[in-house]
């Protein structure tokens, strides 16, 4: 990971921009029930963009199973130890990724100033894009061909999506 400090830079970055233009679009929202179809929305725009950006790691166990492999015939690593290096080296860069989103949107859009409240947000986010991660390397890991893993992971993508509990309210009038 040290060896791609661009890659890094650019989640991040990415991350902060995309709290901004969420933030902006849930500016300030109101504490009476004039926001309360909207509040929903900001709590789940955080699963749903770390779903959609940890969709990638399915792509990422494809390209280095062949370094993987090699170094497991020759005897230098085991595949499980290299599976908990990298849940364990994802770790610090999902917390300055989801920190720096966190902070941003939680507090942009007037959530309620606790700080159990803001940190049992900030921990949930960590805890599911952490096991979005492990979800999508695990289907990258079990599937032979790129095709499959791809058929998997847009499909469970689309449960995610379809079955996440947001539920928009149609207004008549």
């Amino acid at each position: 990971m040290a060896g791609d400090k661009l890659s890094i830079a650019i989640k991040v970055v990415s991350a902060i921009l995309q709290a901004l233009v969420c933030g902006s679009l849930f500016y300030n929202l109101k504490l009476d029930s004039s926001s309360i179809f909207l509040r929903p929305g900001a709590l789940f725009f955080p699963v749903l963009y770390f779903l959609l950006e940890t969709m990638s790691e399915t792509t990422g166990s494809f390209m280095g199973r062949p370094i993987l492999s090699r170094q497991k015939r020759f005897g230098f690593y085991r595949p499980t130890a290299f599976a908990i290096a990298n849940a364990i080296t994802d770790i610090p860069i999902v917390l300055v990724q989801v920190s720096c989103f966190s902070l941003i949107l939680y507090f942009m859009s007037a959530m309620q100033m606790d700080a159990g409240r803001f940190f049992t947000y900030w921990i949930i986010i960590i805890v599911q894009t952490l096991c979005f991660m492990q979800m999508f390397r695990a289907i990258g890991a079990l599937c032979k061909q790129f095709g499959n893993a791809s058929k998997m992971t847009g499909f469970l993508s689309t449960v995610f999506f379809v079955y996440g509990g947001l539920l928009c309210q149609i207004q008549l009038f």
